[in-house]
C-alpha cells in the first residue's frame, strides 16, 4: 500500500465517523423536538379542556355516586366493575367500594408514593379493606402477595372524562361530607 492509499482510507474512515457524529446529534436533538412536540400537544389538550369546561362548569350534576364512581371505573378499566356500596375512610382518605364480583376497589386523592410513605402509627384502628389498602401500599406482610396483585390507575381529566375533577369534587363531598382539594385521585384494584 502506498501513501495515497492509506491516507484515501483514513479520510474516508473519518468521514463516515464524522457523519455518523452528525446523524447522532441530529436524532438526540431530534428526539428532544419530539418531546417538547408531546409536552406542547397535552399542554394545548389541557387548555382546550379547560375552555370546554368553562362553558359548562354551572350545568353539571352528579346523581348516586356509586353509578358515578362505577362509571368512572369502568372508563379506565375498560370493563364494569359493577359497584355495589360505596364508603369512606379517612386513614387513609379514600372512597371504598365493593364489586359485584368481590374484588375491592378504593378511590383516593393520595398517590401510591404518598401512601407508602404514611406511617403505621394507625394501623390498629382500620378495618377491612381500608386496612388492607394501607397495607398493599406500604407492602406489609402478609399482604406482600396481594400488594403484587394490586394495580393503580391515575384518574385525571385526560383519563376520565372532560369533567371528572369537578365531578369528583361533587361525589367526594357527598360520600365523606368534606371538599376535595385535588383535581386527580387514583384508583387501588385490590383482589
Amino acid at each position: 500500500m502506498n501513501m495515497l492509499e492509506i491516507w484515501l482510507a483514513v479520510s474516508i474512515l473519518a468521514g463516515v465517523v464524522l457523519f455518523s457524529l452528525f446523524i447522532a446529534l441530529g436524532n438526540e436533538r431530534q428526539r428532544r423536538e419530539l418531546e417538547l412536540l408531546r409536552k406542547e400537544a397535552q399542554a394545548w389538550a389541557l387548555r382546550d379542556l379547560a375552555i370546554k369546561r368553562s362553558r359548562l362548569t354551572a350545568e353539571i350534576q352528579v346523581g348516586e355516586p356509586c353509578v358515578w364512581l362505577n362509571q368512572v371505573a369502568a372508563c379506565v378499566l375498560r370493563e364494569d366493575p359493577g359497584l355495589e356500596s360505596v364508603q369512606s375512610t379517612e386513614d387513609p382518605e379514600a372512597i371504598l367500594a365493593r364489586g359485584g364480583n368481590g374484588r375491592h376497589f378504593a378511590f383516593s386523592p393520595l398517590d401510591p408514593s404518598t401512601l407508602r410513605k404514611r406511617s403505621g402509627n394507625g394501623l390498629g384502628p382500620r378495618k377491612g379493606f381500608a386496612r388492607r389498602l394501607a397495607e398493599m401500599a406500604r407492602g406489609v406482610h402478609p399482604v406482600q402477595a396481594e400488594l403484587r396483585r394490586a394495580r393503580a390507575v391515575e384518574l385525571t381529566a385526560l383519563e376520565a372524562g372532560t369533567f371528572f375533577d369537578l365531578e369528583a369534587q361533587k361525589v367526594w363531598q357527598m360520600v365523606t361530607g368534606k371538599r376535595s382539594v385535588s383535581d386527580r385521585w387514583w384508583l387501588y384494584v385490590g383482589g
